[in-house]
């Protein structure tokens, strides 16, 4: 099984402010479980300007520069997204 991210932590250590990815970043792509897919989608279209590439019951596929996807963002019931820890 996968760990969580730690997003908190993460965000803890950044040094400066996100004005975006350098224009020559190559990224190939992720796929993210999420519990909502809905506000997903409104954080990574309208609050970063990724644009949908592709739908699938359950899923929603975003890119930028009419890339196949960069991301995959899957939806997930909270009781499969915990930790075998239970975290």
């Amino acid at each position: 099984m996968t760990d969580p991210l730690d997003g908190d932590g993460l965000l803890a250590e950044k040094e400066l402010d996100w004005n975006g990815l350098p224009t020559d970043t190559m990224m190939g792509h992720i796929h993210l479980h999420v519990a909502d897919l809905q506000k997903t989608k409104e954080f990574y279209v309208k609050g970063l300007g990724f644009e949908v590439v592709t739908t699938y019951p359950g899923a929603l596929f975003i890119s930028t520069a009419k890339y196949h996807h960069h991301l995959g963002l899957i939806y997930m019931e909270r009781d499969r997204r915990t930790s075998a820890k239970g975290k």
